[in-house]
């Protein structure tokens, strides 16, 4: 393992962060030349590379490098990047947190026997992001890109069941036209409440029940997933690192235990990787979260993302479905609350609002 590697395995989400934002600091600061004038060094003026130009894909991210899988022989270098080379402009009204995502496909060249540089980024086909937590300006988080499918893993108890967490992430797949899929581990905890019934009879999301410590119905969404390029998220402890375990059929991802006091999850994962899955498909693995913003999206759109209010008369005229609202039927429908939660935090300007 190269010693750079090893500097950083194991490194906290919050001692990433910290080096993110400092290294981003350096980019856009002040240097002198030798005439003694000024000038400020602007790290987003490097334009995306053609697809045809890549030959490998970002399969593990780490602060200040990252490892690519080489298409010409499929083995994995570990990578530096030129800044100055991949640092692209959200687009978004923010910076980006990292210049690179898991699933990026990038122009590479190696440099040693196991060792190598991105020299450029290629155009992405979508991506999955969010404004990085507790940053007084908003800095975008670019979690994974160029992605078949989004599953959104959520649990039957321990953590208890999010709404407004799934609702965050299918908005951002449906902005992103990425499908999704709502995955709910831990059937074996099962009682009578099942609060994630809402979703079962909605357009543009499938509904999967399963329990990975007990191994069932592993195989249906394995080959619901065959070929495909897949990004696993969810609240911390659901059980996202048991359930790749239990698809890939080996013990690659660290797995905790929930908080016996909070009853929320521990982060096991702190490095986004993409591994081999079955029947063809390559999972995306993420660090759990307990709050996800959304990027992108205003009042006025956020009821588009919400496929249950099309079918009502006063969409046509505008209706926000705020409470109160003349002939706004919006709160008969089960989600209702949890949009009306995540309306609030839009319309206050603070697009980084966590949970319910």
């Amino acid at each position: 393992m190269a010693k750079r590697d090893q500097k950083f395995r194991g490194k906290s989400d919050a001692v990433i962060d910290e080096w993110l934002d400092h290294n981003q600091e350096r980019a856009g600061k002040v240097h002198s030349n030798k005439k003694g004038k000024t000038k400020k060094v602007n790290p987003y003026t490097s334009e995306f590379l053609p697809l045809s130009d890549s030959n490998g894909t970002v399969v593990e991210v780490h602060p200040g490098v990252c490892r690519v899988k080489y298409d010409a022989t499929q083995e994995t270098l570990l990578c530096n990047y030129r800044r100055a080379s991949v640092h692209k402009d959200t687009g978004d009204g923010g910076r980006a947190r990292s210049p690179v995502a898991i699933g990026d496909r990038v122009k590479a060249t190696r440099t040693g026997s196991r060792d190598g540089i991105i020299e450029g980024l290629c155009v992405r086909k979508n991506i999955l992001s969010r404004p990085a937590p507790g940053r007084d300006e908003v800095i975008i988080h670019t979690i994974a890109a160029n992605v078949d499918r989004l599953v959104i893993v959520a649990s039957v108890q321990e953590p208890e069941f999010s709404p407004g967490l799934v609702d965050r992430f299918w908005i951002t797949a449906q902005k992103q036209a990425i499908p999704a899929i709502l995955v709910i581990n831990k059937i074996d905890l099962l009682d009578q409440r099942q609060p994630w019934s809402i979703y079962e009879n909605l357009p543009g999301i499938d509904v999967f029940c399963l329990s990975a410590k007990k191994h069932q119905n592993i195989d249906a969404l394995a080959r619901e997933l065959s070929g495909q390029t897949v990004v696993f998220c969810g609240h911390s402890g659901v059980g996202k690192s048991s359930l790749l375990n239990a698809l890939t059929e080996q013990e690659s991802q660290r797995v905790g235990q929930v908080n016996d006091f909070t009853k929320k999850g521990r982060h096991t994962t702190t490095t986004s990787t993409v591994i081999d899955g079955p029947y063809g498909s390559r999972l995306m693995d993420t660090p759990g979260i307990r709050s996800f913003g959304l990027v992108g999206i205003t009042p006025e759109s956020l009821k588009d993302f919400y496929p249950e209010f099309a079918t009502l008369e006063c969409a046509a005229r505008g209706c926000l479905h705020h409470l109160g609202e003349p002939d706004c039927q919006a709160g008969t429908f089960a989600r209702h609350e949890t949009y009306l939660r995540i309306l609030d935090s839009l319309e206050n300007g603070d697009p980084r609002e966590g949970l319910d």
